[in-house]
């Protein structure tokens, strides 16, 4: 028979013990709560989930002129430049950018393009 309050009837509680404590009435253990440590969270995909497919394009704005070059664009779409081809700066927002349907260049901007689609599913 396990003894009350020894440090093995308190671990039986799903407690832990603090022993070695005396004091002037004697030796004794001290019962302690558990800390509560949460399991990992958990991060999940947003729903519903989608593919991605991509596509490459060179685009050019020939004297520093505004050029529209189409291609299939979603407000989901991404756009990302992977290599300026041009001595002109090449900033987004600025020198190019995306509108629904087309990349557009201008101050001389000329690049590669990686376009990045989403669909649901």
């Amino acid at each position: 028979m396990i003894e009350k309050k020894s440090p093995r009837w308190i671990a039986s509680l799903g407690l832990a013990a603090i022993t070695g404590c005396s004091s002037d009435y004697g030796y004794y253990t001290l019962p302690v709560a558990p800390i509560y440590v949460p399991p990992q969270a958990v991060v999940a995909p947003p729903y519903p989930r989608g593919d991605t497919s991509s596509q490459v394009i060179s685009c050019s704005s020939r004297d520093r002129r505004y050029t529209r070059c189409d291609v299939q664009l979603s407000a989901r779409d991404s756009v990302h430049l992977i290599q300026q081809e041009s001595n002109a700066s090449c900033v987004q927002g600025r020198d190019w950018g995306k509108d629904r349907g087309a990349v557009w260049v201008s101050n001389g901007c000329r690049a590669t393009f990686r376009v990045e689609r989403y669909y649901w599913r």
